[in-house]
Order: C-alpha cells, then structure tokens, then sequence
C-alpha cells in the first residue's frame, strides 16, 4: 500500500522515541497538548510531536520514520480529528506498526465518545462522508481509515468524561505511560540482543535504581565487546527516574581532543543543569546535591578521568549513579570503583556468535546451505567479539563461496581492515613496554620474524 509521500523539509532526528502522539492541531494543540508534552518531557520521556502549523494532505516519510521508532503511539482522538487526511494516514502506519509487533498504542479520548470514533458516528461520520466524496476512485483507502480507527477505539485508553480536571486526565496518562516505559524490554536492535539479555539483568542488579546511596559502577571488556551498547541501553531504561543525566560518549578520546577533562566537566555540569551559558561552580555544586542524577562515562582509560568526572560525590544528590565503560580494569578500580560494582563484559560463546553472525551474512540465525563449515571458520576467527562477528557478516553478505575462501585466506593472516581499525584501540592504549611485549608474543605465536 503506497498510502505515504516522501517529500518533506522536516527532518527527524536519528534514535528512538518513547512516545509518538497524533493529534489534529486546531482540536488540542494549544490545551491539552501543551500540558501533556511537557509533562511527559517533565519525566524525562522523550516525545515525538510534529509541531508544524500547516500539514499537507499525504504522510511525510520522515514522520513514518517517527513512528516507526517510537514504542508507544499516544492518539488523541478530538472532534475533528478525522477531518484530517493527515492524521488517518498516521493511524493507518500506528496500527501497521502495532500489528507487526512492535509499538504499543493507547487512544485519547477528548471530548468525543469512544462509541462515535468506533462505528464512525457524530463528527467522525461527517469528516468521513466528506473524505467519500472525494475518494471516489480510491474507495479501499476510505475503507482502511474507517478499519484502523475502529481497530484504535477498541483498544483500552483513557476518555477525558471520566476526570473531573483536565490535569487529572494528563497525570494518570503520563503514570501510564512511565509504567509501560519502565516494564518494556530495551529497544536496541534484535541482532545486539543476541548474548546481550544476562549482562544487562547483571548490570541492571548492580544499579540497585531505589537504594538512596550515590553509586559508581564500571562496565569493562575488549575494545568491540558490547560495552557502550550496554550502557546506553542502561540509560535509555532508567534515565526518566533521574532528575537530569548525561551521557559523555568517548571520554578517553575526547579528552585528547578539545585539551583536557576540564571542558568535558563543563560539558557535564551544562546537560545536568540544563545552563549553556557560563556556569559559576559554587552555584553549581549546591544545586547538584539537590539532584537524583545519572551519570554514563564511556570509554574511560585513565584514573583522573574518573577521580574528575565522577568521584565527586558530596556534589550528587541521594541515589545518584555514575556508569563508567573502560577496557582497562585497573583503570575503573583506581578510580575507585569498587570490584563488586564492576562487571565484566565476556565473549560470545559459539552457538552465540554462530548466531550474530548469521544474522548479518544471511538475515537469519542459521547458515544457508552449503555455507555451514564456511561459517564456523569465519566465527572461530572473531574470537566471540561482538564487532567482529558483526564486521565479518555484513562482509561476506551475499557472496559466493569461492570469494568466502579467498577472502577467509587473507582475514586469518590479516583482519578487515574496519575491525583492526576499531580493535587496534586496544592496542594504541598500552604503554611502550606493554606494546612491545604485545609484540614479542604475537609475532612468536604467529611464528613470523618480528622486524
């Protein structure tokens, strides 16, 4: 059904959302979508709302990309709201999203009666005999919106005649919807969950979310093992029982870059504190011991950075968090995280790393025929890494079997050049006598003159 045009000069951002709402703009846009945008923004849920004042006729392919990546789908049903092509085209890709499986939807109902959006009566039954006459060459597209919006009332949501107060109406939906935020499993893609599932209840135990005390914890392994797809999966489950948090990607890098940890602890303090402009640090720190805070350092290869960034303690409101990724574990000790507050991210096993790479050289969990002794070749050479197997399988996608020899004869003497790229990291991080160390074992394992 090629029911959505693809020209539009909005753009949405790349990521997930938690909730998407529809709604027609003249009914709500200035009440009660105010209210409830902001209250689910007060929560920390992040909300996709098309906040343009004009809307063509047809669906954007942005706003199909939105909903798409949104795990719940608020729709507010107001009385006009089917006099809107536009909001019958994004029911139409809701209740798509929510049939295959992936999206959970929750009608509004705002002053209009479940019943009429149900059998199509009242305002519905006008907008709908307006739309008749001008689809008359097109009669099976009248016909899906009247399927989708029977589909969409019969599904249990929330109906503003049962509220004396209209906040009252905003509240029990925002409870609802931080409910099945907080019960819905991690939105990371599929193929990442496989082997992914008992290091995050792991990390998800350490986090102890309703202890008041301020904790640190580390997450380390080798460079391509998960680690960062962990911990943003952590932050994006728990970020909206925090007051503020921040999420500092490549720490280690970073801190090269712009000269040092103090622009990275001025870049901290603005997203926690929501300020951009100067920021004076005594103000600072005594509003911070106000805040619940949760804090991600990823990819930390030093103490200090730590001591600076983190371990500032008596400046973190009670039950704060700070989650600090490290491929060193010293590193994350000395910065004085306590061992037991330190997991360890591990290897895929065979039968998981058979299946992730799978998952990129064929779209499915297995091997196709005849590529079976190929494939267990090519996994024994990732060595259970996640980014390799995943590296190795989009490589070999699609290809031959006499291109798999050939290309597995040069990767077992030497990588893809993406992984060495990625994994050299590792490598680049040991100090001089550690490298050569490194050396003098390789080069002796692979029984090569070191030169």
């Amino acid at each position: 059904m090629a029911l959505f045009a693809s020209t539009s000069s909005s753009q949405v951002p790349s990521g997930n959302y938690e909730v998407f709402i529809s709604f027609r703009g003249s009914d709500v846009r200035f009440g009660f979508l105010s209210h409830l945008k902001n209250e689910l923004r007060q929560k920390n849920i992040d909300v996709y709302v098309d906040d343009r004042l004009e809307r063509g006729e047809e669906i954007s392919l942005a706003l199909v990309e939105a909903i798409e990546r949104s795990m719940i789908a608020l729709v507010i049903f107001s009385k006009d709201y089917a006099s809107s092509k536009w909001c019958l085209e994004e029911l139409v890709k809701i209740i798509e999203c929510k049939e295959a499986g992936q999206q959970i939807v929750i009608p509004i109902f705002y002053d209009v009666d479940p019943s009429d959006v149900r059998h199509q009566r009242g305002t519905y039954e006008e907008a709908l005999t307006h739309h008749e006459q001008k689809l008359k060459d097109n009669v099976q597209k009248l016909q899906i919106w009247k399927s989708v919006l029977e589909k969409t009332a019969n599904l249990a949501g929330y109906h503003s005649s049962h509220f004396q107060e209209e906040y009252e109406l905003v509240n029990a939906i925002v409870e609802g919807v931080l409910r099945k935020v907080e019960r819905n499993d991690p939105i990371v893609p599929k193929s990442e969950l496989i082997g992914f599932h008992q290091n995050f209840i792991s990390v998800e135990s350490l986090m102890e979310i309703e202890s008041p005390e301020v904790r640190i914890l580390g997450i380390w392994g080798p460079g391509g093992i998960g680690k960062t797809t962990l911990a943003s999966t952590i932050f994006d489950k728990f970020s909206s029982k925090f007051q503020s948090h921040c999420f500092l990607q490549n720490v280690r890098e970073e801190s090269t870059k712009i000269g040092g940890l103090s622009p990275l602890y001025q870049k901290l303090l603005s997203e926690l504190l929501d300020q951009k402009d100067h920021i004076n640090m005594n103000r600072a720190v005594r509003r911070l011991k106000q805040k619940k805070v949760l804090i991600v350092l990823d990819d930390v290869d030093n103490p200090e950075q730590l001591k600076d960034l983190a371990r500032k303690q008596p400046y973190l409101g009670r039950g704060s968090r700070v989650i600090a990724t490290s491929r060193d574990k010293h590193a994350l000790k000395s910065g004085g995280i306590h061992e037991k507050y330190i997991h360890e991210v591990k290897e895929l096993n065979e039968e998981e790393s058979l299946e992730l790479f799978c998952t990129h050289a064929f779209n499915q969990s297995h091997p196709n025929m005849g590529y079976e002794e190929l494939s267990k070749r090519t996994v024994a050479i990732a060595k259970g890494i996640p980014l390799a197997l995943q590296v190795l399988g989009s490589h070999f996608y699609d290809r031959d079997e006499a291109y798999w020899e050939s290309e597995l004869r040069k990767v077992q003497n030497c990588p893809r050049q993406k992984i060495q790229d990625i994994l050299k990291v590792s490598y680049d991080g040991l100090d001089p006598i550690d490298r050569n160390i490194f050396l003098d074992i390789a080069f002796f394992f692979c029984g090569t003159p070191k030169r």
